[in-house]
């Protein structure tokens, strides 16, 4: 609700239907994703220290730069949320297209993330942190009784994910998960 609410300007009328809920929905799935992505890819793949990929990362401080003006442009939020998903699709796009990844890129990037959202407040909690921690050692132990191939153990332990809504995706860089929504 708050990410449908932040996406329309605040004196303009808010066409509130299902359609536009589910729109809603489905851009909060978008950055919910990149985010978890992200945040899989500090964890689990290779980085170097290098020197940064220039253009990727002077991109993320233009990117704040048209936020601010957006939010000093009368609290503009439908116009900030844009700006935001901008830097989702150059998250993404870094993340898809680079191996070994850049360790000062994806430092960046979480800033990015973190300074737009200590805005909207639209990222998850630390709650939710919290329980990430949580569903990413319930994944070590499945992954390890995948190792010894104890696939029983391997399937509980996705099935009692799945009963709590947790969605685990096999690849080669590890175990990603997400909340089902």
């Amino acid at each position: 609700i708050r990410f449908f609410m932040l996406s329309a300007h605040y004196r303009s009328p808010i066409n509130f239907s299902e359609d536009s809920l589910l729109q809603a929905k489905s851009a909060m799935e978008r950055l919910d994703n990149s985010w978890s992505d992200l945040r899989h890819a500090i964890d689990n793949r290779k980085k170097t220290d290098g020197s940064g990929s220039p253009e990727i990362l002077s991109a993320f401080p233009a990117l704040e730069e048209k936020f601010r003006a957006a939010m000093d442009d009368d609290f503009n939020t439908a116009a900030a949320i844009g700006i935001l998903f901008d830097g989702v699709k150059t998250v993404n796009t870094y993340l898809k297209e680079n191996e070994p990844l850049d360790g000062k890129v994806l430092d960046a990037a979480v800033e990015f993330f973190r300074r737009l959202d200590s805005v909207m407040g639209i990222l998850p909690a630390e709650e939710a942190r919290e329980e990430g921690t949580e569903i990413e050692k319930l994944i070590a132990e499945r992954n390890e009784a995948r190792k010894k191939k104890d696939f029983r153990r391997s399937d509980e332990i996705r099935d009692e994910l799945a009963a709590r809504g947790i969605i685990l995706e096999d690849t080669p860089d590890g175990t990603k998960w997400k909340k089902k929504t």
